[in-house]
């Protein structure tokens, strides 16, 4: 659910900032990361 929710903000900004869009994958993946940490 939190994935696929993420997910779309990302290909929303996509489009108007790619920037932002590769911030949001690295914060998908980090969280993804910080969560197995755990």
């Amino acid at each position: 659910m939190v994935d696929n929710t993420m997910g779309n903000e990302i290909f929303g900004m996509d489009i108007k900032n790619p920037l932002l869009t590769i911030r949001g994958i690295f914060r998908v993946i980090y969280a993804k990361y910080y969560l197995k940490m755990l």
